[in-house]
Protein backbone atom coordinates (compact mmCIF):
# COMPACT_ATOMS: atom_id res chain seq x y z
CA UNK A 1 0.00 0.00 0.00
CA UNK A 2 2.77 2.39 0.62
CA UNK A 3 4.93 1.51 -1.98
CA UNK A 4 1.27 1.94 -4.12
CA UNK A 5 0.86 5.90 -2.75
CA UNK A 6 4.80 6.78 -3.13
CA UNK A 7 4.10 5.82 -6.98
CA UNK A 8 1.16 7.96 -7.50
CA UNK A 9 3.25 10.38 -6.23
CA UNK A 10 5.95 9.90 -8.55
CA UNK A 11 3.85 9.35 -11.47
CA UNK A 12 1.46 12.52 -11.06
CA UNK A 13 4.58 14.55 -10.79
CA UNK A 14 4.25 15.47 -7.26
CA UNK A 15 8.02 14.68 -6.14
CA UNK A 16 10.78 13.13 -8.15
CA UNK A 17 11.47 9.48 -8.68
CA UNK A 18 14.48 9.48 -6.81
CA UNK A 19 13.02 10.83 -3.73
CA UNK A 20 12.45 7.65 -1.19
CA UNK A 21 9.36 8.01 0.29
CA UNK A 22 9.13 4.67 1.38
CA UNK A 23 10.45 5.25 5.16
CA UNK A 24 8.41 7.88 6.01
CA UNK A 25 5.07 5.94 5.05
CA UNK A 26 6.29 3.22 6.75
CA UNK A 27 6.49 5.04 10.19
CA UNK A 28 2.92 7.08 9.30
CA UNK A 29 1.85 3.72 8.66
CA UNK A 30 2.96 2.75 12.51
CA UNK A 31 1.96 6.00 13.68
CA UNK A 32 -1.52 5.26 12.51
CA UNK A 33 -1.76 1.78 13.71
CA UNK A 34 -0.58 3.37 17.11
CA UNK A 35 -3.40 6.17 17.20
CA UNK A 36 -5.69 2.81 16.99
CA UNK A 37 -4.04 0.83 19.86
CA UNK A 38 -6.22 1.76 23.15
CA UNK A 39 -3.87 0.41 25.05
CA UNK A 40 -0.82 2.35 24.05
CA UNK A 41 -3.27 5.08 24.16
CA UNK A 42 -4.32 4.50 28.08
CA UNK A 43 -0.67 4.04 28.39
CA UNK A 44 0.51 7.35 27.22
CA UNK A 45 -2.16 8.94 29.15
CA UNK A 46 -0.98 7.69 32.44
CA UNK A 47 2.19 8.79 31.80
CA UNK A 48 1.25 12.74 30.90
CA UNK A 49 -1.34 12.43 34.22
CA UNK A 50 2.14 11.36 36.30
CA UNK A 51 3.81 14.22 34.29
CA UNK A 52 1.18 17.00 34.83
CA UNK A 53 0.31 15.55 38.50
CA UNK A 54 1.08 18.77 40.06
CA UNK A 55 0.12 21.08 37.16
CA UNK A 56 -3.21 22.64 37.96
CA UNK A 57 -3.51 24.14 34.29
CA UNK A 58 -4.47 21.01 32.89
CA UNK A 59 -7.23 18.21 33.43
CA UNK A 60 -6.70 14.56 31.63
CA UNK A 61 -9.41 12.04 32.04
CA UNK A 62 -8.36 8.98 34.00
CA UNK A 63 -9.05 5.49 32.34
CA UNK A 64 -11.05 3.04 33.92
CA UNK A 65 -9.32 -0.05 32.92
CA UNK A 66 -11.64 -2.54 33.91
CA UNK A 67 -14.18 -1.25 31.45
CA UNK A 68 -11.46 -1.13 29.00
CA UNK A 69 -10.12 -3.60 26.03
CA UNK A 70 -8.69 -3.74 22.87
CA UNK A 71 -11.20 -1.81 21.07
CA UNK A 72 -12.63 0.53 24.10
CA UNK A 73 -11.07 3.28 26.08
CA UNK A 74 -13.51 3.74 28.79
CA UNK A 75 -12.29 7.15 30.63
CA UNK A 76 -14.16 10.00 32.50
CA UNK A 77 -16.28 12.77 31.01
CA UNK A 78 -14.74 16.05 31.36
CA UNK A 79 -17.24 18.92 30.86
CA UNK A 80 -15.18 21.41 28.55
CA UNK A 81 -15.90 24.22 25.41
CA UNK A 82 -14.12 23.85 21.94
CA UNK A 83 -10.32 25.32 22.95
CA UNK A 84 -11.12 27.49 19.22
CA UNK A 85 -14.25 29.26 20.85
CA UNK A 86 -12.32 31.16 23.48
CA UNK A 87 -11.31 33.86 20.63
CA UNK A 88 -13.97 35.53 22.45
CA UNK A 89 -12.93 35.46 25.76
CA UNK A 90 -10.82 38.29 26.95
CA UNK A 91 -7.32 38.71 25.73
CA UNK A 92 -5.54 37.89 28.90
CA UNK A 93 -7.08 34.17 29.19
CA UNK A 94 -6.26 33.51 25.64
CA UNK A 95 -2.93 34.81 26.39
CA UNK A 96 -3.14 32.38 29.44
CA UNK A 97 -4.21 29.64 27.51
CA UNK A 98 -1.59 29.54 24.67
CA UNK A 99 1.32 29.92 27.01
CA UNK A 100 0.38 26.85 28.88
CA UNK A 101 0.45 24.90 25.69
CA UNK A 102 4.19 26.45 24.53
CA UNK A 103 5.19 25.58 27.83
CA UNK A 104 4.02 22.10 27.67
CA UNK A 105 5.36 21.28 24.53
CA UNK A 106 9.02 22.68 25.74
CA UNK A 107 8.09 20.22 28.67
CA UNK A 108 7.47 17.24 26.29
CA UNK A 109 10.31 17.66 24.14
CA UNK A 110 13.03 18.63 26.24
CA UNK A 111 11.73 17.45 29.79
CA UNK A 112 9.30 14.16 29.10
CA UNK A 113 10.92 13.16 26.08
CA UNK A 114 7.19 12.40 25.42
CA UNK A 115 5.09 14.56 22.49
CA UNK A 116 1.18 14.33 21.97
CA UNK A 117 1.75 14.89 17.72
CA UNK A 118 -1.46 15.70 16.97
CA UNK A 119 -2.17 19.22 16.96
CA UNK A 120 -5.92 18.86 16.04
CA UNK A 121 -7.63 21.86 18.30
CA UNK A 122 -10.36 19.16 18.85
CA UNK A 123 -7.28 17.35 21.49
CA UNK A 124 -8.33 20.26 23.60
CA UNK A 125 -11.04 21.89 25.56
CA UNK A 126 -11.31 24.84 27.98
CA UNK A 127 -13.53 25.04 31.22
CA UNK A 128 -14.25 28.64 32.19
CA UNK A 129 -15.19 27.71 35.39
CA UNK A 130 -11.56 26.20 36.36
CA UNK A 131 -9.39 27.99 33.94
CA UNK A 132 -8.04 24.87 32.85
CA UNK A 133 -7.39 22.98 29.44
CA UNK A 134 -8.87 19.99 29.46
CA UNK A 135 -6.15 17.20 27.28
CA UNK A 136 -7.58 14.82 25.32
CA UNK A 137 -6.52 11.87 22.59
CA UNK A 138 -3.37 10.47 23.34
CA UNK A 139 -3.09 7.94 20.59
CA UNK A 140 -0.58 10.16 18.45
CA UNK A 141 1.95 9.94 21.39
CA UNK A 142 5.26 9.54 20.58
CA UNK A 143 8.40 8.76 22.74
CA UNK A 144 11.39 11.61 21.81
CA UNK A 145 15.60 9.98 21.94
CA UNK A 146 18.09 12.10 23.92
CA UNK A 147 19.97 13.05 20.24
CA UNK A 148 16.82 14.74 18.66
CA UNK A 149 15.62 16.11 22.01
CA UNK A 150 18.86 18.18 22.51
CA UNK A 151 19.35 18.90 19.13
CA UNK A 152 15.89 21.03 19.16
CA UNK A 153 17.41 22.63 22.24
CA UNK A 154 20.50 23.74 20.56
CA UNK A 155 18.33 25.12 17.58
CA UNK A 156 16.04 27.13 19.59
CA UNK A 157 19.07 28.74 21.86
CA UNK A 158 21.05 29.18 18.85
CA UNK A 159 17.78 31.22 17.50
CA UNK A 160 17.47 32.97 20.52
CA UNK A 161 20.87 34.18 19.96
CA UNK A 162 21.19 35.03 16.69
CA UNK A 163 24.11 32.27 16.05
CA UNK A 164 23.39 31.36 12.72
CA UNK A 165 26.45 28.47 13.05
CA UNK A 166 24.83 27.04 16.08
CA UNK A 167 21.64 27.21 14.01
CA UNK A 168 23.31 24.78 11.22
CA UNK A 169 25.32 22.43 13.47
CA UNK A 170 21.94 21.92 15.04
CA UNK A 171 19.98 21.14 11.89
CA UNK A 172 22.36 19.08 10.79
CA UNK A 173 22.50 17.04 13.95
CA UNK A 174 18.65 16.48 14.04
CA UNK A 175 19.05 15.14 10.37
CA UNK A 176 17.83 17.94 7.87
CA UNK A 177 20.25 18.02 5.58
CA UNK A 178 20.85 15.57 2.93
CA UNK A 179 24.35 14.24 1.06
CA UNK A 180 23.95 16.80 -2.37
CA UNK A 181 22.55 19.33 -0.46
CA UNK A 182 23.62 22.48 -2.43
CA UNK A 183 24.52 25.59 -1.15
CA UNK A 184 21.58 27.78 -2.02
CA UNK A 185 19.17 24.81 -0.76
CA UNK A 186 21.13 24.81 2.89
CA UNK A 187 20.51 28.70 2.60
CA UNK A 188 17.01 28.62 1.72
CA UNK A 189 16.45 25.74 4.41
CA UNK A 190 18.20 27.71 7.39
CA UNK A 191 16.03 31.03 6.32
CA UNK A 192 13.04 28.63 6.82
CA UNK A 193 14.54 27.33 10.07
CA UNK A 194 15.11 31.19 11.34
CA UNK A 195 11.71 31.98 10.06
CA UNK A 196 9.79 28.88 12.41
CA UNK A 197 11.51 30.47 15.29
CA UNK A 198 10.81 34.22 14.49
CA UNK A 199 8.32 34.07 17.88
CA UNK A 200 11.37 33.03 20.32
CA UNK A 201 13.94 35.52 19.12
CA UNK A 202 12.64 38.28 20.73
CA UNK A 203 11.96 38.31 24.50
CA UNK A 204 8.57 40.47 23.98
CA UNK A 205 5.23 39.05 23.67
CA UNK A 206 4.91 37.57 19.73
CA UNK A 207 1.65 38.67 18.51
CA UNK A 208 0.37 35.42 16.81
CA UNK A 209 -2.97 37.35 16.12
CA UNK A 210 -1.40 40.31 13.80
CA UNK A 211 1.09 37.63 11.75
CA UNK A 212 1.35 35.48 8.61
CA UNK A 213 3.82 33.18 10.17
CA UNK A 214 2.12 29.81 9.55
CA UNK A 215 1.53 31.03 6.06
CA UNK A 216 5.07 32.47 5.12
CA UNK A 217 6.62 28.80 6.53
CA UNK A 218 4.42 27.02 4.27
CA UNK A 219 5.36 29.40 1.50
CA UNK A 220 9.39 28.38 2.07
CA UNK A 221 8.54 25.08 2.76
CA UNK A 222 7.11 24.96 -1.10
CA UNK A 223 9.86 26.97 -2.96
CA UNK A 224 12.30 25.14 -1.37
CA UNK A 225 10.76 21.74 -2.46
CA UNK A 226 9.04 22.88 -6.01
CA UNK A 227 11.35 26.08 -7.21
CA UNK A 228 15.08 24.77 -5.63
CA UNK A 229 14.09 21.13 -5.82
CA UNK A 230 15.04 20.12 -2.09
CA UNK A 231 12.57 17.21 -1.63
CA UNK A 232 15.09 15.71 1.60
CA UNK A 233 13.38 13.78 4.06
CA UNK A 234 14.51 14.21 8.01
CA UNK A 235 13.66 12.27 10.47
CA UNK A 236 9.86 10.96 10.97
CA UNK A 237 10.37 12.29 14.73
CA UNK A 238 11.21 15.58 13.41
CA UNK A 239 8.16 15.89 11.17
CA UNK A 240 6.06 14.84 13.80
CA UNK A 241 7.16 17.66 16.10
CA UNK A 242 6.80 20.31 13.23
CA UNK A 243 3.22 18.70 12.93
CA UNK A 244 2.67 19.79 16.60
CA UNK A 245 4.15 22.70 16.64
CA UNK A 246 2.61 24.53 13.53
CA UNK A 247 -0.66 23.64 15.39
CA UNK A 248 0.03 25.83 17.71
CA UNK A 249 0.93 28.30 16.21
CA UNK A 250 -2.47 28.10 13.81
CA UNK A 251 -3.93 27.71 17.14
CA UNK A 252 -2.04 30.42 18.83
CA UNK A 253 -3.32 32.98 15.39
CA UNK A 254 -6.91 31.78 15.85
CA UNK A 255 -7.28 33.34 19.03
CA UNK A 256 -4.99 35.73 18.05
CA UNK A 257 -2.94 35.55 21.41
CA UNK A 258 0.39 37.22 22.70
CA UNK A 259 2.66 34.71 23.67
CA UNK A 260 6.08 35.84 24.68
CA UNK A 261 8.16 32.35 23.83
CA UNK A 262 11.40 32.73 25.07
CA UNK A 263 10.66 33.71 28.36
CA UNK A 264 8.44 30.35 28.23
CA UNK A 265 11.54 28.64 26.77
CA UNK A 266 13.93 30.10 29.34
CA UNK A 267 11.88 28.55 32.09
CA UNK A 268 12.11 25.04 31.12
CA UNK A 269 15.05 23.50 32.11
CA UNK A 270 17.85 22.62 29.81
CA UNK A 271 17.36 18.71 29.15
CA UNK A 272 19.38 15.67 30.11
Amino acid sequence: MSTTYRDCLTITGVIPKEVDLLPLLEEAKLQLHLEADYRHEAQCLGQYQAHLANDKRFIIPTVHEALSSDSILAMDFVQGQAIESCVHEPQAVRDAIMSSLFELLFKEMFLFKLVQTDPNFANYQYQLSSQRIVLLDFGATRQYGDAISQGYYQLIWAAMHGNQAGIESAAEHIGFFSENITPKQKAALLELLNLACEPIKQDIPFDFGQSDLASSIKDKGMTLSLQLGYWHTPPADALFFHRKLGGLYLLAAKLKASVNLRAIFEQVSTPS
